[in-house]
C-alpha cells in the first residue's frame, strides 16, 4: 500500500466501524494541504486584526456581500 501511495500517488481512507478515521496520502499532497491551511489561517488572522473594534454585524454583512459578489463573478465567467 505504501509503495502504491509513494509511486503512483494512490490515496486510501482507513475506516473503523464504517467511520473514516485516517487517510494515507502522498507526502507531497499532505505538504500542499498543510501550506494551504497555514496560508488560510494567516489570512484569517490578518482579517481579524484589520477588523478589531468593528461591530460583528458589520463584518458579517461585509462577508455576505463579498460572497455574493464572488458568486456573481463566477457565474459571469461560466456564461
Amino acid at each position: 500500500m505504501l509503495d502504491a501511495v509513494r509511486l503512483r500517488g494512490d490515496q486510501y481512507i482507513i475506516e473503523r466501524s464504517g467511520k473514516a478515521i485516517a487517510a494515507v496520502v502522498p507526502v507531497e499532497q499532505y505538504e500542499q494541504w498543510r501550506k494551504e491551511r497555514e496560508a488560510l489561517f494567516a489570512l484569517v488572522d490578518e482579517v481579524r486584526s484589520a477588523n478589531t473594534g468593528v461591530a460583528q454585524e458589520k463584518v458579517q454583512r461585509d462577508v455576505v456581500a463579498a460572497k455574493r459578489a464572488e458568486r456573481g463573478q463566477r457565474r459571469e465567467g461560466l456564461g
